[in-house]
């Protein structure tokens, strides 16, 4: 029992390495040109997570509201075995989630967070 626990330390303690190693920096950020690193990172290499997260939210909202609503058909057809409130709670979480994406881009466009060139437009004089 004693030698399983420290095998499963040492491994931890191996993946955390090899999580820091990936995740650090590569060669091209030693060479002196981080600016240029820096901008292929943000334009090239990043530019489609925000996709896959957005995608993420809606596979996600989907498989729980689904869910719900199947909790919600147990507790129709059997109210004392079947609570209604995780129903609910599954298909708001859903909801939830299915909202999300479109709620933080229009904060993003809200607040003049992203890329837009929308500036907005002073009042005119009145004639």
């Amino acid at each position: 029992m004693k030698n399983r626990k420290l095998l499963n330390d040492v491994l931890k303690g191996l993946l955390v390495a090899a999580a820091v190693v990936v995740a650090g920096p590569h060669l091209g950020f030693a060479q002196g040109d981080l600016d240029s690193s820096v901008e292929q990172l943000t334009q090239t290499e990043l530019k489609f997570v925000p996709d896959v997260v957005n995608a993420c939210f809606y596979i996600g909202g989907a498989a729980f509201t689904g869910s719900g609503l199947l909790k919600l058909k147990a507790y129709a057809d059997s109210p004392t075995n079947n609570p209604l409130g995780q129903g609910l709670g599954r298909v708001s979480v859903g909801a939830g989630l299915l909202a999300l994406p479109y709620m933080s881009s229009a904060v993003i466009s809200t607040f003049l967070l992203g890329n837009s060139t929308t500036k907005y437009q002073t009042f005119g004089v009145v004639n």
